[in-house]
Protein backbone atom coordinates (compact mmCIF):
# COMPACT_ATOMS: atom_id res chain seq x y z
CA UNK A 1 0.00 0.00 0.00
CA UNK A 2 1.16 3.67 -1.25
CA UNK A 3 0.45 5.07 2.46
CA UNK A 4 2.19 8.23 1.76
CA UNK A 5 -0.35 8.64 -1.07
CA UNK A 6 -3.30 7.14 1.72
CA UNK A 7 -2.84 10.04 3.96
CA UNK A 8 -3.04 12.77 1.70
CA UNK A 9 -5.60 11.35 0.18
CA UNK A 10 -7.58 9.81 2.96
CA UNK A 11 -6.73 11.88 5.67
CA UNK A 12 -6.82 14.88 3.62
CA UNK A 13 -3.11 16.10 5.14
CA UNK A 14 -0.51 17.53 3.52
CA UNK A 15 3.42 15.96 3.55
CA UNK A 16 3.93 18.96 6.95
CA UNK A 17 0.64 17.95 8.78
CA UNK A 18 0.96 14.03 8.37
CA UNK A 19 4.73 15.07 9.72
CA UNK A 20 3.20 16.75 12.80
CA UNK A 21 0.88 14.42 13.55
CA UNK A 22 2.72 11.21 13.61
CA UNK A 23 5.38 12.98 15.12
CA UNK A 24 3.19 13.89 18.45
CA UNK A 25 3.28 10.21 19.07
CA UNK A 26 7.20 9.67 18.89
CA UNK A 27 7.13 8.07 15.76
CA UNK A 28 10.23 8.09 13.37
CA UNK A 29 8.81 9.59 10.04
CA UNK A 30 10.56 12.06 7.32
CA UNK A 31 9.52 12.86 4.06
CA UNK A 32 10.24 10.93 0.98
CA UNK A 33 11.13 13.43 -1.67
CA UNK A 34 10.20 13.70 -5.20
CA UNK A 35 12.69 15.16 -7.51
CA UNK A 36 11.54 18.41 -7.54
CA UNK A 37 11.82 18.89 -4.11
CA UNK A 38 14.97 17.42 -4.03
CA UNK A 39 16.05 20.09 -6.76
CA UNK A 40 14.86 23.02 -4.91
CA UNK A 41 16.20 21.87 -1.29
CA UNK A 42 18.34 24.41 -0.26
CA UNK A 43 20.28 21.42 1.86
CA UNK A 44 20.84 19.99 -1.51
CA UNK A 45 21.61 23.49 -3.06
CA UNK A 46 24.26 24.21 -0.08
CA UNK A 47 26.27 20.51 -0.03
CA UNK A 48 26.06 21.00 -4.07
CA UNK A 49 24.99 17.69 -4.35
CA UNK A 50 23.29 18.36 -7.86
CA UNK A 51 25.42 19.68 -10.35
CA UNK A 52 25.73 21.22 -13.87
CA UNK A 53 27.80 19.29 -15.88
CA UNK A 54 28.14 19.82 -19.89
CA UNK A 55 27.25 17.22 -22.10
CA UNK A 56 28.01 17.67 -25.80
CA UNK A 57 25.88 15.57 -26.97
CA UNK A 58 22.68 16.90 -25.86
CA UNK A 59 24.52 19.91 -26.78
CA UNK A 60 24.04 21.98 -23.20
CA UNK A 61 24.18 21.18 -19.45
CA UNK A 62 22.69 18.40 -17.78
CA UNK A 63 22.12 18.07 -14.33
CA UNK A 64 22.95 15.16 -11.95
CA UNK A 65 24.16 13.83 -8.65
CA UNK A 66 27.56 14.94 -7.82
CA UNK A 67 29.60 12.94 -6.06
CA UNK A 68 28.88 11.66 -2.39
CA UNK A 69 31.35 12.52 0.72
CA UNK A 70 33.29 15.24 0.29
CA UNK A 71 36.73 15.01 1.63
CA UNK A 72 39.56 17.75 2.34
CA UNK A 73 42.24 15.96 0.87
CA UNK A 74 40.14 14.18 -2.08
CA UNK A 75 37.02 15.95 -2.86
CA UNK A 76 35.97 13.95 -6.28
CA UNK A 77 34.55 15.93 -8.98
CA UNK A 78 32.53 14.86 -12.17
CA UNK A 79 34.24 16.09 -15.35
CA UNK A 80 31.75 15.28 -17.58
CA UNK A 81 28.97 13.37 -18.39
CA UNK A 82 28.43 9.76 -19.61
CA UNK A 83 30.38 8.40 -22.63
CA UNK A 84 29.09 8.11 -25.71
CA UNK A 85 27.90 4.58 -27.02
CA UNK A 86 30.95 2.64 -27.98
CA UNK A 87 33.20 5.74 -26.85
CA UNK A 88 36.07 3.70 -25.24
CA UNK A 89 35.52 0.38 -27.36
CA UNK A 90 39.12 0.62 -29.05
CA UNK A 91 40.32 1.45 -25.46
CA UNK A 92 38.69 -1.38 -23.52
CA UNK A 93 38.99 -4.15 -26.19
CA UNK A 94 41.57 -3.56 -27.61
CA UNK A 95 44.30 -1.64 -24.95
CA UNK A 96 43.08 -3.87 -21.99
CA UNK A 97 41.26 -7.01 -23.00
CA UNK A 98 43.76 -7.63 -25.43
CA UNK A 99 41.78 -8.53 -28.66
CA UNK A 100 43.03 -8.11 -32.17
CA UNK A 101 41.80 -4.65 -34.12
CA UNK A 102 41.08 -6.59 -37.00
CA UNK A 103 38.75 -9.46 -35.08
CA UNK A 104 37.16 -6.87 -33.26
CA UNK A 105 36.11 -4.82 -36.20
CA UNK A 106 34.90 -8.12 -37.84
CA UNK A 107 31.82 -8.35 -36.14
CA UNK A 108 31.04 -4.74 -36.76
CA UNK A 109 32.27 -3.32 -34.09
CA UNK A 110 33.26 0.47 -34.47
CA UNK A 111 37.04 1.52 -33.34
CA UNK A 112 37.25 4.81 -34.51
CA UNK A 113 39.90 6.55 -32.56
CA UNK A 114 38.59 9.76 -33.82
CA UNK A 115 35.50 9.40 -32.32
CA UNK A 116 36.44 9.00 -29.14
CA UNK A 117 38.07 10.91 -26.48
CA UNK A 118 40.72 8.76 -23.71
CA UNK A 119 39.47 7.18 -20.84
CA UNK A 120 39.34 9.59 -17.98
CA UNK A 121 39.18 12.79 -19.25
Amino acid sequence: MDWGNYVVTHLSLNMQSAIERISKHEAAIAPVNDIEAIVNDPHVATRENIVAVEDDELGGSLRMQNVVGKFSSTPGTICDSEPRLGEYNCEALVGMLGFDEAEVRAQDIELDPAATRPLGG
